[in-house]
């Protein structure tokens, strides 16, 4: 929906051409000052917006230089995570997560209302998360039944 503003584009195209950066830059630049306006917002649910432009701008960033995004399928286990991107609550959700604890974001993020829909419980704004296991341990869950494991995922 984001991509299909056009104002948004037209915003990044003139730091393009008229500012003569890459395109990197000026998806960096834009994008950043459009989360700084959603996070100056009285409302949550505005505020919560600024995650899903950053994941947006990953994506792109991404994108433009064919760097492979995170899509591994986690079974039945709980992924501990900085942040959850849109793409990546689908991503996991359909590869069964068992649940989503992240860092950074909220209840009322994109990210949270896909993990939602897909039945996925998620834990957000976990700010304690540097002590959970590292990325490359596993281990017991007993908090969630039908979770086998908790992976730690790389930022």
């Amino acid at each position: 929906m984001m991509l299909h503003d056009t104002q948004l584009v037209a915003a990044i195209e003139e730091r393009i051409t008229g500012g003569r950066i890459s395109a990197h830059a000026a998806i960096v630049a834009e994008m950043t000052r459009l989360a700084a306006v959603f996070l100056e917002s009285k409302d949550d649910t505005m505020r919560s917006r600024a995650e899903d432009v950053r994941a947006l701008q990953t994506h792109l960033v991404a994108c433009l230089s064919n760097s492979p995004l995170p899509s591994g399928v986690h079974h039945d286990a709980v992924l501990v995570m900085h942040q959850l991107s849109p793409r990546d609550a689908v991503v996991y959700s359909r590869g069964r997560a068992a649940a989503f604890v992240v860092e950074v974001g909220g209840i009322n993020s994109h990210a949270a209302i896909l993990a939602r829909s897909f039945g996925v419980p998620m834990v957000a704004a976990c700010a304690t998360l540097r002590d959970w296991p590292r990325p490359s341990s596993r281990s017991s869950s007993t908090a969630t039944p039908a979770a086998s494991s908790f992976v730690r995922m790389r930022r």
